[in-house]
């Protein structure tokens, strides 16, 4: 099923992933780009919580 999104909507969520991809260059550390990712996750997408999992190496 194809859904149509109106053109409005679409460039509205072009440029919110654009921003999300912008925030993880900001940083070299992947703790702080995760927490500017998330930051602005949280804000463009109306989001009250947001987390990244961490998968320890040592498991």
């Amino acid at each position: 099923m194809n859904r149509v999104i109106p053109s409005e909507s679409l460039t509205e969520e072009l440029l919110r992933l654009y921003e999300l991809a912008l925030s993880t260059g900001q940083s070299v550390g992947p703790d702080d780009t995760s927490k500017r990712f998330l930051s602005v996750l949280m804000s463009r997408y109306n989001l009250t919580s947001a987390s990244v999992w961490w998968m320890n190496p040592d498991a």
